[in-house]
Parts: C-alpha cells; structure tokens; sequence
C-alpha cells in the first residue's frame, strides 16, 4: 500500500466517524447488502416475481440510507490515477491504427502500462445507432455495450482500473449538448428515472458478469446544464436531482462499493462549480466524487485556486480531472498533488492518440486517414514526448 493511500484511509477514517455523528454529505454511503439477482433488467418484458426489474412500475426512488448500521468508504482503496480517454480506440484500430513505441510496434495498451498510466475510462451510449446516435452512419455501433466490454476486458488484462462514463445519450453530451436518446422521447419524468435506473443497472451487471467490474463510474459527462435535457435541466433542480439519483441507485443496486464521480466542464470556474454542487447536494444526491473538465487555463493558477477552494468548502470529498488535453499533463497532476489530505485522485487525459491537429495526444501520427465507416483515423500512431512526461508523475505519486 502507497503512502497515499495509507494516508487517504486515515483521514476518511475519521471523516466516517464525523459522517455517522451527523454530516449531511452523501458521500460516505451507508453499507447496504448488494442484491444477488445478477438477470439485467429487461425495460420490455421484466417480472418482478424473477431476477428481473419490471421498470415500468418498479420505485427508483433513491431512500436515505444514513442510519447507524456502518458506513463504507469507496475510493481509498484505489491508486493515485494516470488516466487514459480510450473511447475512440475502436474506431482508430478499425480503420487500420497501429501503435509504435521507440520503433516497436505493441498492443496499445502495453504502451499506456510501460509509460505509468494505470487506469483507462471508456464511454457508454444508450443506443449510438439510433437516429442522431453517434454510429448511426457507421458500420458498427460503437460506444454500446457491447462494444464496451469487449474494451473493457482489454482494460482489465493490461492490468489497469476501468472507468466507466454513463454519457445517458445516443451521443456524446458535452458542456453544450445533453441530447435526450431517441428511445426515451416522449417518457414523463418519472418514466425518464426508470430509464436511467435500468440504463446503469443493467450496464454495471452485465460489466460484471463479464468478470470486468469498473473502479469508478461516472453519471454524466460534462452536465452543467444539467442531464437528458429538456426534463433534466438545472434550471429545474427537482428533475435533474431525481435522474442523478435514480442513475446512481442503479449502479448502488448492481454493485454499491462502485465510487460515482460527477462531473463539471469548467474546472477552472470556482463559482460555475460551487453553483451547480449547491443544485446538486441541495437535492441530496449521492454521489463519492468531484469531478471536472481541466482544458487550457484562462490565466495561470486558475485550477488551483479552484480546487483549493473547492478542498475546503467539501471537506469529505476527493477531486478528479475526468478530461484534460496533452499541453495540461504537468500542470492539472501538479494541481492534483498539492491538493490537502491526498484528495486528488489524479487526471484522465483525452484523445491520447490523436495527434494535435486531430485531438489531444501522447502520439504523433503519420499516413493518416479518416475512414468514414468507422468514424475512426488509420494510420502509423507514434509515442511523442508528451508520454515522457508520465514516468516522473507517478514517481511523485507513489506508483
């Protein structure tokens, strides 16, 4: 065990105690039993007389488990995190992508391990080839299910954490785009939160069954304005309050050691971020981990302030960069590691083999090419200098 994490379950030790004599803050979860149906929930045809949630009747209403049974910590166990964005993997490697290292080529990942990261984060999407989806003009649906285990298990037999990232969309949601999947058009509110019960329920069993259990999930991508909009935005706290919940209690109900993350766009925004926790705690949500977008600082010393800030107004709290691009390597893990009681968990960085005009990456690439049934780029991807900068990191990080 690291420094850090001895260090991190000292302090969240006495954290619980202070939770169970009274703190409000939802992240430190009571210990609830974990249900032993393992069936995935069928939104069409479920009984709830078998291993099936019928989502049509069934309440996802998310209950207040604060009693005084015990309270279970979820993230102290876990890493200082080097992380990798491999959600577009697929489609570069079904185009043609091939991966080199100081003139070798090897498997991706073998690269990502040989250079210090340790966890890799991969999308879902509720149905990419619906209309609008993301796939809907490629071959294949990338960023469904499927798709995601079979990323998922590459993950874990490199020997790296997984995260999963619920986007709760056909789409890719951004700081601007929260687009409602086609399938749930036309569901009332309380329908929407079976919808997003069953979506992470069925997505974290099924994860497990595939012997692939995620370290970390997160519910939502980048959702200041709120999720699965119009019905879940912020300018409503109620509706966006109670489909954070019902998403988080189909994860607590599939596994409820599994830390949840949120996350925010503008990592470097003190007031846009203590805004929307204020919406979100207001509507007690529970939920382990702040997270947010770390794109390029306005002026220097933005994330840190923020950060700093945000340590001290949420004591119980860790931090988590959930994307930043390849020129904030340095300063976003700086930040991270400077923040109080080991509360930063570390950074997942974005597009990791895109090169620069094509994204944000630890690769150059040569011959590229974009083809147009995949959605993904081919080519010769090489490692740049920007990997370089990893070794030392996790070397400061205790890894």
């Amino acid at each position: 065990m690291s420094s850090r994490q001895q260090t991190r379950i000292t302090i969240l030790f006495f954290v619980t105690l202070f939770c169970i004599s009274g703190c409000s803050r939802k992240n430190v979860t009571v210990l609830e039993s974990r249900s032993t149906e393992t069936g995935v929930v069928d939104t069409a045809t479920a009984d709830t007389e078998t291993d099936y949630i019928d989502t049509s009747t069934s309440d996802t209403s998310t209950e207040d488990t604060s009693s005084d049974t015990g309270a279970i910590d979820r993230v102290s166990n876990l890493p200082y995190i080097l992380g990798v964005d491999v959600s577009l993997i697929q489609q570069d490697e079904t185009a043609g992508a091939t991966y080199w290292d100081e003139g070798v080529q090897k498997d991706l990942f073998e690269i990502f391990v040989d250079h210090g990261f340790n966890f890799a984060k991969v999308w879902v999407l509720v149905d990419p080839s619906a209309p609008g989806g993301y796939a809907e003009t490629f071959d294949e649906a990338f960023g469904d299910l499927s798709h995601v285990l079979a990323m998922a298990t590459r993950i874990k037999a490199a020997g790296m954490g997984l995260m999963i990232s619920f986007h709760c969309s056909d789409k890719g949601g951004d700081a601007e785009t929260q687009v409602k999947p086609a399938g749930w058009e036309g569901h009332d509110l309380p329908t929407l939160e079976q919808d997003m019960y069953a979506h992470t329920y069925n997505s974290v069993e099924a994860l497990l069954n595939n012997g692939t259990r995620p370290d970390i999930v997160q519910v939502g991508n980048e959702i200041a304005l709120g999720i699965v909009l119009p019905e879940g935005s912020i300018d409503t706290p109620e509706n966006f309050g109670a489909l954070l919940s019902a998403a988080v209690q189909g994860i607590r109900d599939a596994d409820f050691t599994i830390p949840v993350a949120l996350h925010h766009p503008r990592g470097r925004d003190n007031g846009q971020m203590v805004s929307w926790l204020e919406v979100i705690m207001s509507q007690d949500v529970d939920f382990d981990i702040i997270g947010a977008s770390t794109w390029a600082e306005a002026e220097s010393g933005q994330y840190l302030a923020n950060f700093s800030d945000l340590s001290s107004r949420y004591p119980t709290y860790p931090f988590l960069s959930l994307l930043h691009s390849y020129d904030d390597i340095e300063v976003v893990h700086d930040v991270m590691l400077q923040l109080p009681d080991n509360r930063g968990m570390g950074a997942f960085l974005y597009g990791p083999t895109r090169s620069t005009g094509t994204g944000n990456a630890v690769f150059d690439v040569s011959d590229a090419v974009y083809d147009a049934s995949s959605g993904g780029f081919g080519g010769t991807f090489t490692t740049n200098s920007f990997i370089d900068l990893y070794p030392p990191i996790a070397e400061r990080a205790g890894l």
